[in-house]
């Protein structure tokens, strides 16, 4: 038999996963980019279920001029392109630059996060850790990003979306 405290517990916690927060979410890609921007407008699809509807932004980086995007918007997730032994310098480059343009930003209620597609997991991995960098430097909430394989069956890429955007939907309900 399960305590009354254990149950209530257990039952506040199915009901916080449950509940849908309302996020407003801007989803970034590179333009010379084209299969992450299929998975900006997949992700995106599942986001809205997730969260009460609401279409999150899509927009290409080269379109990214100043820090307001990031201002309004809860969750920022950031399309990077994987480079062999390198990173993709025009998204790192142009994030940074954002950031440092307002100092005094206040990101504590933001969730930032970042993905790739990839069959080099090393390198994937670089590229998303460089996206996110600046980030961690603020006071932000940096999420772990997403590699995806680029030879995965299309319906695994799904299965991986669908994780992704839950993991990002419990980290909204942990912090708000």
């Amino acid at each position: 038999m399960v305590s009354p405290r254990h149950e209530n517990h257990s039952h506040q916690r199915h009901e916080a996963s449950r509940e849908a927060p309302c996020m407003r979410t801007l989803i970034i890609y590179p333009a010379e980019g084209k299969a992450l921007e299929k998975v900006a407008q997949d992700l995106g699809k599942l986001l809205k279920r997730s969260f009460k509807g609401k279409m999150p932004t899509l927009m290409m980086l080269e379109e990214l001029e100043h820090i307001q995007p990031f201002l309004d918007h809860d969750l920022i997730i950031l399309g990077t392109i994987t480079m062999k032994d390198d990173i993709y310098w025009p998204l790192q480059v142009k994030v940074d630059a954002i950031i440092h343009e307002q100092v005094k930003a206040d990101f504590s209620d933001k969730i930032f996060s970042a993905y790739t597609i990839s069959n080099d997991t090393t390198n994937a991995m670089r590229c998303i850790d460089a996206a996110l960098w600046t980030f961690q430097e603020t006071n932000a909430h940096v999420a772990p990003g997403l590699v995806l394989v680029e030879d995965n069956s299309p319906s695994r890429l799904e299965e991986e979306l669908v994780s992704y955007s839950r993991a990002l939907k419990e980290l909204r309900v942990t912090i708000k």
